[in-house]
Protein backbone atom coordinates (compact mmCIF):
# COMPACT_ATOMS: atom_id res chain seq x y z
CA UNK A 1 0.00 0.00 0.00
CA UNK A 2 1.32 3.34 -1.25
CA UNK A 3 2.25 6.13 1.73
CA UNK A 4 -1.15 8.18 0.52
CA UNK A 5 -3.05 5.02 1.27
CA UNK A 6 -1.76 3.88 4.24
CA UNK A 7 -2.51 7.62 5.67
CA UNK A 8 -5.99 7.38 4.32
CA UNK A 9 -6.53 3.72 6.28
CA UNK A 10 -4.92 5.56 9.39
CA UNK A 11 -7.27 8.30 9.43
CA UNK A 12 -9.98 5.95 8.78
CA UNK A 13 -8.93 4.48 11.62
CA UNK A 14 -8.47 7.24 14.01
CA UNK A 15 -12.07 8.72 13.49
CA UNK A 16 -13.95 5.30 13.89
CA UNK A 17 -12.19 5.12 17.43
CA UNK A 18 -13.14 8.51 17.87
CA UNK A 19 -16.65 7.61 17.27
CA UNK A 20 -16.42 5.21 20.72
CA UNK A 21 -14.90 8.14 22.43
CA UNK A 22 -18.07 10.26 21.58
CA UNK A 23 -20.92 8.29 21.98
CA UNK A 24 -19.94 7.22 25.36
CA UNK A 25 -19.84 10.72 26.46
CA UNK A 26 -23.51 10.73 25.35
CA UNK A 27 -24.29 7.61 27.50
CA UNK A 28 -22.58 8.72 30.38
CA UNK A 29 -24.06 11.99 30.52
CA UNK A 30 -27.54 11.65 29.17
CA UNK A 31 -28.36 8.32 30.00
CA UNK A 32 -26.89 7.30 32.91
CA UNK A 33 -25.64 9.86 35.03
CA UNK A 34 -27.50 13.16 34.80
CA UNK A 35 -31.14 12.93 33.12
CA UNK A 36 -32.67 10.39 35.10
CA UNK A 37 -31.82 11.97 38.41
CA UNK A 38 -32.77 15.10 36.85
CA UNK A 39 -36.40 14.25 35.72
CA UNK A 40 -37.06 12.11 38.55
CA UNK A 41 -35.61 13.86 41.25
CA UNK A 42 -35.80 17.65 40.37
CA UNK A 43 -38.91 17.33 38.88
CA UNK A 44 -40.30 15.21 40.88
CA UNK A 45 -41.81 12.82 38.46
CA UNK A 46 -42.61 9.20 38.93
CA UNK A 47 -39.29 6.39 37.67
CA UNK A 48 -42.49 4.83 35.75
CA UNK A 49 -42.59 7.62 33.46
CA UNK A 50 -38.91 7.68 32.59
CA UNK A 51 -38.89 4.05 32.18
CA UNK A 52 -41.67 4.21 29.80
CA UNK A 53 -39.78 6.83 28.08
CA UNK A 54 -36.15 4.70 27.84
CA UNK A 55 -38.13 1.34 27.47
CA UNK A 56 -39.93 2.77 24.35
CA UNK A 57 -36.84 3.70 22.63
CA UNK A 58 -35.48 0.53 23.06
CA UNK A 59 -38.13 -1.18 21.67
CA UNK A 60 -38.11 0.99 18.48
CA UNK A 61 -34.72 0.34 18.04
CA UNK A 62 -35.42 -3.10 18.41
CA UNK A 63 -38.04 -3.75 15.83
CA UNK A 64 -36.96 -1.23 13.52
CA UNK A 65 -33.08 -1.67 13.30
CA UNK A 66 -32.82 -5.22 11.31
CA UNK A 67 -34.84 -3.27 8.82
CA UNK A 68 -32.71 -0.61 8.11
CA UNK A 69 -29.23 -2.45 8.48
CA UNK A 70 -30.45 -4.37 5.88
CA UNK A 71 -31.69 -1.50 3.86
CA UNK A 72 -28.39 0.21 4.41
CA UNK A 73 -26.35 -2.56 3.41
CA UNK A 74 -29.12 -2.97 0.07
CA UNK A 75 -27.75 0.57 -1.20
CA UNK A 76 -24.82 1.03 0.90
CA UNK A 77 -25.51 3.68 2.85
CA UNK A 78 -24.13 3.02 6.34
CA UNK A 79 -21.89 5.84 6.86
CA UNK A 80 -24.92 8.35 5.26
CA UNK A 81 -27.02 6.36 8.09
CA UNK A 82 -24.50 6.59 10.57
CA UNK A 83 -24.24 10.35 9.81
CA UNK A 84 -27.86 11.14 9.65
CA UNK A 85 -28.80 9.25 13.48
CA UNK A 86 -26.11 11.24 14.77
CA UNK A 87 -27.58 14.56 13.90
CA UNK A 88 -30.77 13.82 14.58
CA UNK A 89 -29.23 12.03 18.05
CA UNK A 90 -27.37 15.84 18.88
CA UNK A 91 -30.53 17.75 17.53
CA UNK A 92 -33.33 15.83 20.06
CA UNK A 93 -30.19 16.50 23.06
CA UNK A 94 -30.13 20.31 21.70
CA UNK A 95 -33.70 20.40 21.71
CA UNK A 96 -34.17 18.67 25.51
CA UNK A 97 -31.44 21.04 26.96
CA UNK A 98 -33.92 24.32 25.48
CA UNK A 99 -37.05 22.84 26.52
CA UNK A 100 -35.15 22.21 30.18
CA UNK A 101 -33.84 25.90 30.09
CA UNK A 102 -36.90 27.49 29.10
CA UNK A 103 -38.55 26.97 32.45
CA UNK A 104 -41.77 26.00 31.46
CA UNK A 105 -44.72 24.42 33.51
CA UNK A 106 -43.30 21.31 35.53
CA UNK A 107 -45.84 19.23 33.14
CA UNK A 108 -44.54 20.57 30.31
CA UNK A 109 -41.44 20.57 30.68
CA UNK A 110 -41.44 17.30 31.60
CA UNK A 111 -43.86 15.64 28.64
CA UNK A 112 -41.32 17.93 26.34
CA UNK A 113 -38.06 16.38 28.08
CA UNK A 114 -38.87 13.13 28.09
CA UNK A 115 -40.43 13.15 24.22
CA UNK A 116 -36.33 14.77 22.96
CA UNK A 117 -35.06 11.97 25.31
CA UNK A 118 -36.77 9.08 23.84
CA UNK A 119 -35.95 10.63 20.30
CA UNK A 120 -32.21 10.85 21.38
CA UNK A 121 -31.41 7.71 22.76
CA UNK A 122 -33.68 5.83 19.29
CA UNK A 123 -30.89 7.80 17.32
CA UNK A 124 -28.28 7.29 19.44
CA UNK A 125 -29.14 2.98 19.92
CA UNK A 126 -30.17 3.35 16.37
CA UNK A 127 -26.16 4.54 15.20
CA UNK A 128 -24.51 2.30 16.88
CA UNK A 129 -25.93 -0.48 13.81
CA UNK A 130 -24.31 1.20 11.54
CA UNK A 131 -21.45 2.25 13.19
CA UNK A 132 -20.33 -1.45 14.42
CA UNK A 133 -20.56 -2.58 10.81
CA UNK A 134 -18.05 0.64 9.35
CA UNK A 135 -15.81 -2.06 11.31
CA UNK A 136 -15.19 -3.85 8.19
CA UNK A 137 -13.92 -0.73 6.25
CA UNK A 138 -11.28 0.18 8.88
CA UNK A 139 -10.03 -2.69 9.35
CA UNK A 140 -8.23 -6.38 7.97
CA UNK A 141 -9.53 -9.83 9.36
CA UNK A 142 -5.92 -9.84 10.85
CA UNK A 143 -6.69 -6.33 13.08
CA UNK A 144 -10.42 -6.56 13.40
CA UNK A 145 -9.87 -7.37 17.44
CA UNK A 146 -7.32 -5.00 17.78
CA UNK A 147 -9.01 -2.10 16.07
CA UNK A 148 -12.32 -3.34 18.14
CA UNK A 149 -10.49 -3.04 21.16
CA UNK A 150 -9.03 0.02 21.00
CA UNK A 151 -12.54 1.57 19.93
CA UNK A 152 -13.85 -0.12 23.00
CA UNK A 153 -10.69 1.31 25.26
CA UNK A 154 -11.31 5.00 23.87
CA UNK A 155 -15.36 4.68 24.38
CA UNK A 156 -13.78 3.92 28.32
CA UNK A 157 -11.49 6.97 28.09
CA UNK A 158 -14.32 9.26 26.92
CA UNK A 159 -17.17 8.19 29.29
CA UNK A 160 -14.69 9.70 32.09
CA UNK A 161 -13.55 12.57 29.98
CA UNK A 162 -17.26 13.53 29.46
CA UNK A 163 -18.20 13.33 32.52
CA UNK A 164 -15.04 15.65 34.07
CA UNK A 165 -15.78 17.90 31.85
CA UNK A 166 -19.49 18.63 32.50
CA UNK A 167 -19.80 18.56 36.08
CA UNK A 168 -18.91 21.52 37.25
CA UNK A 169 -21.53 22.95 35.29
CA UNK A 170 -23.95 21.15 37.89
CA UNK A 171 -22.82 23.70 40.60
CA UNK A 172 -24.26 26.82 38.98
CA UNK A 173 -27.15 28.67 39.32
CA UNK A 174 -27.56 31.14 36.47
CA UNK A 175 -31.31 30.87 36.14
CA UNK A 176 -33.49 31.00 39.62
CA UNK A 177 -35.11 27.44 40.14
CA UNK A 178 -33.61 25.37 37.66
CA UNK A 179 -31.19 22.86 38.50
CA UNK A 180 -27.54 22.52 38.32
CA UNK A 181 -28.16 19.30 35.82
CA UNK A 182 -29.55 21.18 33.17
CA UNK A 183 -26.45 23.11 31.91
CA UNK A 184 -24.79 19.77 31.04
CA UNK A 185 -26.69 18.87 28.51
CA UNK A 186 -25.81 21.36 25.97
CA UNK A 187 -22.63 20.97 26.57
CA UNK A 188 -23.07 16.91 26.06
CA UNK A 189 -24.75 17.10 22.32
CA UNK A 190 -21.93 19.63 21.58
CA UNK A 191 -19.35 17.41 22.67
CA UNK A 192 -20.96 14.70 21.06
CA UNK A 193 -20.92 15.82 17.71
CA UNK A 194 -17.24 17.58 18.05
CA UNK A 195 -15.95 13.96 18.60
CA UNK A 196 -18.13 12.33 15.98
CA UNK A 197 -16.76 14.41 12.94
CA UNK A 198 -13.83 12.68 12.37
CA UNK A 199 -15.69 9.34 12.07
CA UNK A 200 -18.61 10.71 10.20
CA UNK A 201 -16.29 12.71 7.57
CA UNK A 202 -12.80 10.20 7.82
CA UNK A 203 -14.37 6.73 7.40
CA UNK A 204 -14.76 6.12 3.48
CA UNK A 205 -17.34 3.23 3.11
CA UNK A 206 -16.06 0.77 0.89
CA UNK A 207 -17.66 -0.45 -2.24
CA UNK A 208 -19.27 -4.18 -1.48
CA UNK A 209 -18.95 -6.91 -3.66
CA UNK A 210 -22.01 -9.46 -3.39
CA UNK A 211 -24.72 -7.17 -2.74
CA UNK A 212 -28.12 -7.79 -4.57
CA UNK A 213 -29.68 -5.48 -6.83
CA UNK A 214 -31.52 -2.90 -4.53
CA UNK A 215 -35.28 -3.64 -4.94
CA UNK A 216 -38.39 -1.79 -3.65
CA UNK A 217 -39.31 -3.81 -0.11
CA UNK A 218 -41.66 -2.60 2.50
CA UNK A 219 -40.28 -1.94 6.47
CA UNK A 220 -42.36 -5.24 6.96
CA UNK A 221 -40.42 -7.66 4.16
CA UNK A 222 -37.17 -6.34 5.27
CA UNK A 223 -37.58 -6.86 8.85
CA UNK A 224 -39.09 -10.35 7.80
CA UNK A 225 -36.19 -11.13 5.26
CA UNK A 226 -33.33 -9.89 7.92
CA UNK A 227 -35.07 -12.61 10.74
CA UNK A 228 -35.20 -15.30 8.11
CA UNK A 229 -31.23 -14.93 7.21
CA UNK A 230 -30.08 -15.88 10.46
CA UNK A 231 -30.87 -19.45 9.60
CA UNK A 232 -28.82 -19.10 6.48
CA UNK A 233 -25.66 -19.07 8.19
CA UNK A 234 -23.91 -21.78 10.31
CA UNK A 235 -23.65 -20.76 13.97
CA UNK A 236 -25.26 -17.13 13.53
CA UNK A 237 -28.21 -18.02 15.84
CA UNK A 238 -26.13 -19.76 17.98
CA UNK A 239 -23.99 -16.37 18.51
CA UNK A 240 -27.29 -14.28 19.08
CA UNK A 241 -28.16 -16.70 21.70
CA UNK A 242 -25.32 -17.31 23.80
CA UNK A 243 -24.56 -13.35 23.02
CA UNK A 244 -27.72 -12.44 24.20
CA UNK A 245 -27.40 -15.04 27.47
CA UNK A 246 -24.22 -13.07 28.37
CA UNK A 247 -24.79 -9.60 27.56
CA UNK A 248 -28.12 -10.49 29.83
CA UNK A 249 -25.81 -10.36 32.60
CA UNK A 250 -23.08 -8.23 32.10
CA UNK A 251 -25.56 -5.36 31.45
CA UNK A 252 -27.92 -6.43 34.43
CA UNK A 253 -25.06 -6.23 36.39
CA UNK A 254 -23.97 -2.75 35.55
CA UNK A 255 -27.06 -1.64 36.26
CA UNK A 256 -27.49 -2.64 40.00
CA UNK A 257 -23.65 -3.19 41.05
CA UNK A 258 -24.32 0.50 42.29
CA UNK A 259 -27.54 -0.41 44.72
CA UNK A 260 -25.44 -4.12 45.13
CA UNK A 261 -22.39 -2.01 46.55
CA UNK A 262 -24.20 0.64 48.76
CA UNK A 263 -26.86 -1.84 50.05
CA UNK A 264 -24.75 -5.18 50.02
CA UNK A 265 -20.89 -4.20 50.48
CA UNK A 266 -21.74 -0.63 52.42
CA UNK A 267 -20.28 2.16 49.93
CA UNK A 268 -20.93 5.37 50.63
CA UNK A 269 -20.74 8.06 47.30
CA UNK A 270 -17.85 8.52 47.58
CA UNK A 271 -16.30 4.86 47.32
CA UNK A 272 -19.19 3.98 44.63
CA UNK A 273 -16.70 7.17 42.71
CA UNK A 274 -13.85 5.60 43.13
CA UNK A 275 -14.65 2.05 42.12
CA UNK A 276 -16.38 3.39 38.82
CA UNK A 277 -13.52 5.16 37.97
CA UNK A 278 -10.66 2.26 38.96
CA UNK A 279 -13.06 -0.36 37.11
CA UNK A 280 -13.77 1.90 34.06
CA UNK A 281 -9.72 2.53 33.96
CA UNK A 282 -8.99 -1.08 33.88
CA UNK A 283 -12.17 -1.71 31.19
CA UNK A 284 -10.04 0.36 29.04
CA UNK A 285 -6.75 -0.97 29.36
CA UNK A 286 -8.27 -4.77 29.49
CA UNK A 287 -10.57 -3.52 25.52
CA UNK A 288 -6.74 -2.63 24.31
CA UNK A 289 -5.15 -5.85 25.69
CA UNK A 290 -8.13 -8.03 24.68
CA UNK A 291 -8.05 -6.49 20.73
CA UNK A 292 -4.29 -7.86 20.50
CA UNK A 293 -5.66 -11.26 21.85
CA UNK A 294 -8.43 -11.39 19.72
CA UNK A 295 -6.38 -10.95 16.77
CA UNK A 296 -4.01 -13.81 18.04
CA UNK A 297 -6.12 -16.56 19.20
CA UNK A 298 -9.18 -15.61 17.31
CA UNK A 299 -12.27 -13.61 18.41
CA UNK A 300 -14.23 -17.33 19.80
CA UNK A 301 -11.73 -18.87 21.78
CA UNK A 302 -11.13 -14.71 23.44
CA UNK A 303 -15.02 -13.95 23.84
CA UNK A 304 -15.17 -17.64 25.85
CA UNK A 305 -11.92 -16.54 27.98
CA UNK A 306 -14.04 -13.05 28.81
CA UNK A 307 -16.94 -15.07 29.56
CA UNK A 308 -15.43 -17.18 32.31
CA UNK A 309 -13.53 -14.15 34.13
CA UNK A 310 -16.97 -12.61 34.09
CA UNK A 311 -18.25 -15.50 36.07
CA UNK A 312 -15.49 -16.32 38.39
CA UNK A 313 -15.45 -12.64 39.57
CA UNK A 314 -19.18 -12.82 40.08
CA UNK A 315 -18.92 -15.90 42.37
CA UNK A 316 -16.26 -13.38 44.21
CA UNK A 317 -19.13 -10.49 44.56
CA UNK A 318 -21.26 -12.68 45.50
CA UNK A 319 -19.67 -14.16 48.72
CA UNK A 320 -17.40 -11.02 49.46
CA UNK A 321 -18.28 -8.28 52.10
CA UNK A 322 -15.06 -6.57 52.40
CA UNK A 323 -14.74 -3.25 50.74
CA UNK A 324 -11.07 -3.86 49.65
CA UNK A 325 -11.79 -6.97 48.28
CA UNK A 326 -14.65 -5.26 46.19
CA UNK A 327 -12.25 -3.06 44.73
CA UNK A 328 -10.16 -5.72 43.43
CA UNK A 329 -13.42 -7.62 42.23
CA UNK A 330 -14.60 -4.54 40.49
CA UNK A 331 -11.07 -3.99 38.92
CA UNK A 332 -11.79 -7.57 37.38
CA UNK A 333 -15.13 -6.38 36.29
CA UNK A 334 -13.67 -3.61 33.91
CA UNK A 335 -10.97 -6.30 32.73
CA UNK A 336 -13.24 -8.32 31.26
CA UNK A 337 -15.96 -5.93 30.87
CA UNK A 338 -14.19 -4.03 28.13
CA UNK A 339 -13.29 -7.83 26.59
CA UNK A 340 -16.79 -8.75 26.27
CA UNK A 341 -17.65 -5.77 23.95
CA UNK A 342 -13.97 -6.19 22.09
CA UNK A 343 -14.46 -9.97 21.01
CA UNK A 344 -18.04 -9.90 19.86
CA UNK A 345 -18.15 -7.39 17.14
CA UNK A 346 -15.39 -9.57 15.28
CA UNK A 347 -16.85 -13.26 16.34
CA UNK A 348 -19.81 -11.47 14.35
CA UNK A 349 -17.50 -10.43 11.50
CA UNK A 350 -16.23 -14.04 10.86
CA UNK A 351 -19.85 -15.71 10.63
CA UNK A 352 -21.59 -13.63 7.96
CA UNK A 353 -20.74 -11.94 4.61
CA UNK A 354 -19.51 -8.38 5.02
CA UNK A 355 -22.18 -7.51 2.60
CA UNK A 356 -24.71 -8.14 5.26
CA UNK A 357 -23.35 -6.64 8.39
CA UNK A 358 -25.51 -4.06 8.38
CA UNK A 359 -28.87 -6.06 8.70
CA UNK A 360 -26.84 -8.48 11.35
CA UNK A 361 -25.68 -5.96 13.59
CA UNK A 362 -29.52 -4.50 13.82
CA UNK A 363 -30.37 -8.09 15.35
CA UNK A 364 -27.57 -7.83 17.38
CA UNK A 365 -29.19 -4.81 18.31
CA UNK A 366 -32.18 -6.22 18.96
CA UNK A 367 -30.84 -8.81 20.73
CA UNK A 368 -28.74 -6.38 23.12
CA UNK A 369 -32.20 -4.46 23.34
CA UNK A 370 -34.03 -7.51 24.62
CA UNK A 371 -31.41 -8.50 27.15
CA UNK A 372 -31.76 -4.93 28.68
CA UNK A 373 -35.27 -5.21 29.32
CA UNK A 374 -35.05 -9.51 30.41
CA UNK A 375 -32.22 -9.06 32.56
CA UNK A 376 -33.72 -6.25 35.39
CA UNK A 377 -36.78 -8.04 35.67
CA UNK A 378 -34.68 -11.51 36.21
CA UNK A 379 -32.96 -9.46 38.62
CA UNK A 380 -36.41 -8.11 40.35
CA UNK A 381 -37.95 -11.16 40.67
CA UNK A 382 -35.08 -12.89 42.12
CA UNK A 383 -34.51 -10.49 44.38
CA UNK A 384 -38.29 -10.44 45.23
CA UNK A 385 -38.37 -14.42 46.37
CA UNK A 386 -34.97 -14.38 47.84
CA UNK A 387 -35.83 -12.07 50.80
CA UNK A 388 -35.43 -13.93 53.63
CA UNK A 389 -38.73 -14.01 54.87
CA UNK A 390 -39.57 -15.65 51.39
CA UNK A 391 -39.25 -19.09 50.27
CA UNK A 392 -35.74 -19.07 48.21
CA UNK A 393 -34.51 -16.71 50.80
CA UNK A 394 -35.19 -19.06 53.82
CA UNK A 395 -34.09 -22.10 52.11
CA UNK A 396 -30.70 -20.28 51.18
CA UNK A 397 -30.24 -19.19 54.78
CA UNK A 398 -31.24 -22.51 56.14
CA UNK A 399 -28.48 -24.53 53.75
CA UNK A 400 -26.15 -22.29 54.68
CA UNK A 401 -26.75 -22.81 58.35
CA UNK A 402 -26.53 -26.50 58.51
CA UNK A 403 -23.39 -26.38 56.02
CA UNK A 404 -21.89 -24.28 59.22
CA UNK A 405 -21.90 -20.71 57.54
CA UNK A 406 -22.61 -17.78 60.84
CA UNK A 407 -25.71 -16.30 59.57
CA UNK A 408 -25.41 -12.64 60.80
CA UNK A 409 -28.10 -10.13 60.63
CA UNK A 410 -26.70 -8.39 57.22
CA UNK A 411 -26.24 -11.17 55.43
CA UNK A 412 -30.13 -12.42 56.28
CA UNK A 413 -30.59 -8.90 55.25
CA UNK A 414 -28.90 -8.68 52.01
CA UNK A 415 -29.23 -12.45 50.85
CA UNK A 416 -31.99 -11.77 48.62
CA UNK A 417 -29.43 -8.94 46.73
CA UNK A 418 -26.71 -11.78 46.77
CA UNK A 419 -29.12 -14.51 45.13
CA UNK A 420 -30.36 -11.85 42.03
CA UNK A 421 -26.52 -11.54 41.28
CA UNK A 422 -26.01 -15.29 41.82
CA UNK A 423 -28.93 -15.41 39.18
CA UNK A 424 -26.66 -13.85 36.97
CA UNK A 425 -24.22 -16.69 37.11
CA UNK A 426 -26.40 -19.11 35.73
CA UNK A 427 -27.14 -16.71 32.56
CA UNK A 428 -23.47 -16.42 31.88
CA UNK A 429 -22.97 -20.39 32.09
CA UNK A 430 -25.67 -20.91 29.55
CA UNK A 431 -23.86 -18.31 27.52
CA UNK A 432 -20.74 -20.27 27.27
CA UNK A 433 -22.31 -23.87 26.36
CA UNK A 434 -24.10 -21.96 23.75
CA UNK A 435 -21.37 -20.75 22.34
CA UNK A 436 -19.17 -23.15 22.49
CA UNK A 437 -20.29 -24.38 19.19
CA UNK A 438 -20.38 -21.29 17.24
CA UNK A 439 -17.55 -21.69 14.70
CA UNK A 440 -13.81 -20.80 15.35
CA UNK A 441 -12.98 -19.04 12.23
CA UNK A 442 -10.58 -15.84 11.51
CA UNK A 443 -12.98 -14.34 9.11
CA UNK A 444 -15.47 -15.14 7.14
CA UNK A 445 -15.49 -18.05 4.71
CA UNK A 446 -17.44 -17.33 1.45
CA UNK A 447 -19.67 -20.52 0.79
Amino acid sequence: MSIAGEYSRLKAQVGWVMYDFANTIFSMNIVTYFFSPWIIEDLNTKDIFFSISYSASMLLVAVTLPALGRKADLGNTRLRDLRTFTYLCVAATVLLSLFALLNLPPLATVVAALVCFAAANYFYEGGLTFYNALISDVSTPATIGKISGIGTGIGYAGSITGLLLVSPLVGLNMIDGLSGRVYTFLPTALLFLVFALPCLYWVREQPRLNVAPVRRESFGQSLKKALQDTREYPGLLRYMVGNFLVIDAVNTVIIFMGVYSSTVIGFEEGDKLVLFISSTTFALFGSIFYGYLTDKIKSKPSMLISVVGWSVALCAATVASERAYFYVIGAFFGVFLGAVWTASRPLLNTLVPEEKLGQFYGIYSLCSKAAATIGPLIWGVVALVGEKDMPLGKITLDTLSQLGFAISDRLAATIHYRLALAAQIVALVAGFIVLLKVPNRKEYIIK
